[in-house]
């Protein structure tokens, strides 16, 4: 039983993911050629149905995706989601901390701005902590960060 390919069929079928890289096991092999290569007698590949051999290729492609997906953690190329949340949770802290304080600290900065009239001061240092609470909404909003590979968290 063997296969009809051409060198630069098998290296397409490489780069297409139809083929995994070396070393090929022979069960990969002989799937691989099932679904994808002529048998050198012209007979049909295998007794599958089209359906089963739809299958076949669609977990393979499936299971390479994976493996792909593993070997980009390995690399780094991933960051845990737990990590990526606690840094995100100490930028808000900090910025909340950052807005508070600066909204204390130039209220009466902002009272002279409003003509000076010092019984507005609390009302100007609410409205400023609600203006705040409006940026922690925004900022808290579920939005996706795309991460470039290599990005130091800790440096955050």
């Amino acid at each position: 039983m063997g296969y009809k390919i051409s060198i630069p069929s098998a290296y397409r079928h490489i780069s297409e993911g139809k083929l995994g890289r070396p070393p090929f096991s022979s069960i990969g092999l002989r799937q691989y050629g099932d679904l994808y290569l002529k048998r050198k007698s012209g007979t049909p590949s295998s007794s599958e149905t089209t359906e089963d051999a739809t299958a076949s290729a669609r977990k393979l492609a499936a299971q390479a995706e994976v493996w792909e997906i593993k070997a980009q953690i390995l690399r780094g190329e991933y960051v845990e989601r737990s990590i990526h949340e606690r840094a995100l949770a100490m930028r808000a802290a900090r910025l909340k901390s950052d807005g508070e304080n600066d909204f204390r600290n130039n209220a009466s900065e902002a009272v002279r701005l409003v003509d000076g009239d010092i019984t507005k001061l609390p009302d100007l240092i609410d409205w400023l902590l609600q203006l705040l609470e409006t940026w922690l909404d925004r900022y808290s909003a579920d939005v996706e960060f795309d991460l470039p590979a290599g990005v130091d968290l800790e440096k955050l």
